[in-house]
């Protein structure tokens, strides 16, 4: 079942990072299952999230590879997406339009 919403995640959030003009950029959840025989608090796997901004280039741990200005973006894609799924009425972001600029802002 986490394998199915990881996937789901992953195309929605690629959705909203198009309309923030990162068209190609490729967004992956990887679940690393843990190797303990019983769940830890959050379950069998530990969550990372892999980018890959250019084309041909394999996806890697999004903390390593992305700008600031793409962290910013794929922040905002994040928040979009899980906020639809969420019952809180109001977000409130500080600056999330910190490294993007011209058309992508507007």
């Amino acid at each position: 079942m986490r394998a199915k919403a990881a996937a789901d995640l992953d195309q929605r959030i690629a959705g909203e990072l198009a309309q923030l003009s990162m068209p190609a950029v490729q967004f992956v959840t990887h679940l690393n299952r843990n190797n303990q025989d019983e769940p830890a608090p959050h379950g069998l796997e530990e969550i990372e999230f892999l980018v890959s901004a250019n084309p041909g280039q394999p996806a890697r741990p999004l903390a390593k590879v992305a700008s600031g200005g793409e962290l910013s973006r794929i922040s905002l894609a994040i928040q979009v997406v899980v906020a639809q799924t969420s019952t809180t009425p109001t977000l409130i972001f500080d600056e999330v339009d910190v490294g993007i600029g011209g058309g992508t802002a507007r």
